[in-house]
């Protein structure tokens, strides 16, 4: 049975291949018939994910390796997606095929223990990271056309 197409869908006829898509949930079809689906989701059990996550994407840079960023990628997919049941990147893939393999050796991890895991290691590195808060955009983009207006007003020396 067909999913309804309540947002945008994909189809790529020349292949019978389909996808649905709707806020968080997506569905992947051949010819008509569900293959694969998931539901991404952030919100946990564990309280400090989302924070967590917010200072990883919009807070102040930190120094981490390429292991323990590849290992805040492989905690975040399997916190959000759930095991990874995806191909195998291409062979030229270099990035993704590192990706892929940090979040294949996580295995059949529960997103709780990966939400908590997630915590832990950026409690590690930024044991600080609660007390950030992420900026409003509103006033963000405010104090952005501020500083363009300001600049625009200084005459070319």
């Amino acid at each position: 049975e067909k999913p309804p197409a309540l947002l945008p869908t994909r189809n790529y006829r020349s292949t019978g291949i389909g996808v649905w898509w709707s806020g968080p949930s997506f569905l992947f079809f051949w010819s008509g018939v569900p293959i694969f689906g998931a539901t991404m989701s952030s919100s946990g059990n564990h309280p400090d994910f989302d924070q967590a996550v917010a200072y990883i994407k919009h807070g102040p840079p930190f120094e981490s390796s390429n292991l323990q960023k590849l290992h805040f990628y492989a905690l975040f997919k399997c916190s959000t997606v759930g095991e990874n049941r995806t191909a195998r990147p291409g062979v030229l893939d270099f990035a993704g095929k590192a990706k892929w393999e940090a979040w294949r050796k996580l295995g059949a991890m529960s997103r709780e223990e990966a939400q908590k895991a997630y915590v832990e290691a950026l409690e590690a590195l930024r044991h600080d990271f609660r007390d950030w808060s992420e900026p409003d955009a509103a006033a963000a983009a405010a104090a952005a056309a501020a500083a363009a207006a300001a600049a625009a007003a200084v005459p070319a020396a």
